[in-house]
C-alpha cells in the first residue's frame, strides 16, 4: 500500500513567515496531522525543556535529551511521536523571510545546524539554555509589536544570531568537518 506524504505550506495569512509556537498546544492542536509523516515548506527549530520524545526525521528516530535544540530542515519528511510529551517551543520559518539577500540565502544554506551532512543536527544546551529562551522571547516580543518597516529586519537579525550561537555551540560538542576537495565536491 502506497502512501503519498503530505506536504504543508507555511500559513498564508502572516505577513511575516515566522512563528513561534508552544509544543504542547501544536501537539494538542494539530496532533492528527503532525504524528504522521509529512514535509514541510519551511525550517524548524525546536526549543525543548525537561522532556525527552522521540521525533522522527526522514524516517530516523531521533531521541531528544532534556533541554535540547533540534533543526529541522524544510522539505525533510518528519513526524512528532503520539506517546511522547513535548515540552518546549517551536520556531518556524520560510526561506522568503530569512533569504533578503544573497549572504543570507548563502549562510542559511550552509550553516551546519540545517545542513549536517550525517545527521540532523541536535545540540545540548547545558549552559546556554537561558541565551536560547531570550532569544525566543525577543522573537515572540518582537512578533507581537505593531508591524513597522523594521520588523522584518529586527527578527531576522534574532534569527541569523539564534542561528550563529546554535552553530558556535554544534561545534563545541563534536561536529565533524568534512574536509575539502573532489571527493566533497563529488
Amino acid at each position: 500500500m502506497k502512501t503519498d506524504i503530505k506536504k504543508y505550506d507555511f500559513k498564508k495569512d502572516l505577513p511575516i513567515q515566522i512563528e513561534v509556537m508552544d509544543l504542547s498546544s501544536l501537539m494538542l492542536k494539530h496532533n492528527r496531522s503532525i504524528t504522521i509523516p509529512h514535509r514541510t515548506n519551511f525550517y524548524h527549530i525546536f526549543l525543548f525543556y525537561n522532556c525527552q520524545p522521540t521525533h522522527i526525521v526522514d524516517f530516523n528516530p531521533i531521541k531528544i535529551k532534556s533541554n535540547s535544540m533540534l533543526f529541522v530542515n524544510k522539505n525533510n519528511v518528519h513526524l512528532f511521536d503520539k506517546s511522547s510529551k513535548y515540552e518546549g517551543r517551536v520556531l518556524i520559518f520560510t526561506d522568503d523571510f530569512f533569504c533578503k539577500t544573497e549572504n543570507n540565502r548563502t549562510f542559511l544554506h550552509s550553516t551546519i545546524v540545517f545542513n549536517d551532512l550525517f545527521t540532523v543536527s541536535t545540540i545540548q544546551l547545558e549552559k546556554s539554555k537561558k541565551e536560547f529562551i531570550d532569544l525566543f522571547d525577543a522573537i515572540e516580543k518582537e512578533l507581537k509589536n505593531e508591524t513597522d518597516k523594521n520588523q522584518h529586519d529586527i527578527l531576522r537579525n534574532h534569527v541569523h544570531n539564534l542561528l550563529l550561537i546554535a552553530e558556535r555551540l554544534k561545534r563545541k560538542q563534536g561536529f565533524t568537518e568534512l574536509k575539502k576537495g573532489a571527493n566533497l565536491d563529488y
